[in-house]
């Protein structure tokens, strides 16, 4: 929190004593109230060469420390404030690579919904697999119209099921190859920008 600021005192006697001045003379008889008389016999060599005075040195060491103050912080603001390496995986990467890095690889919830839908469409392909397999051992009596469209109701809705699961294997199969093709961008982010671990 910055100080209060304190009100600098200026020397204006000085000023007075130079504006009120008249030039030196003897004293004449007259009564002027005005005229004043200086006497240069009192005064030493030093009276007139006084530097400057120390309020005035006061003055420039506060600017000189509030342009100082203004330097350093302004250098402060753009430093990164973290220049250290980070481990990604088995990389070793500055923290703006290692963001950046992260930003592409695939989330992975998305990893973990992928292998869930893999084990559900294995399932499912040896379930129709083996009913494939029952449905062309089974026995039709080909003299009974019953028999008939038992068999064929099973084949479609066998073939229905298939048509499904071909389907949401296509899209597995989409999903895996827009997963893979992240996960080669990822990896050559990394082989490109860190170093091995």
């Amino acid at each position: 929190m910055p100080e209060p600021s304190k009100k600098i005192d200026f020397d204006l006697d000085f000023l007075d004593k130079n504006a009120k001045e008249k030039p030196k003379q003897k004293p004449n008889s007259s009564k002027d109230p005005n005229w004043v008389f200086y006497d240069d016999k009192n005064k030493s060599d030093n009276d007139y060469n006084r530097g400057p005075s120390k309020t005035w040195m006061w003055v420039l060491g506060v600017i000189g420390l509030f342009v100082v103050i203004g330097i350093f912080s302004g250098d402060s603001n753009n430093t990164p404030a973290n220049n250290g390496l980070v481990q990604v995986g088995q990389y070793m990467c500055s923290s703006y690579y290692a963001n950046q890095a992260d930003s592409m690889a695939p989330p992975s919830y998305q990893k973990s919904s992928l292998d869930s839908t893999s084990s559900e469409l294995d399932s499912r392909g040896n379930a129709l697999d083996t009913e494939k397999s029952q449905i062309e051992n089974e026995y039709v009596d080909e003299s009974s119209q019953y028999s008939i469209n038992t068999y064929n109701a099973k084949v479609d809705d066998y073939n229905n099921r298939l048509q499904r699961y071909k389907n949401d294997l296509s899209s597995y199969n989409s999903n895996i190859a827009t997963y893979n093709a992240k996960v080669d961008a990822y990896n050559n982010y990394l082989i490109k920008n860190c170093t091995p671990k």
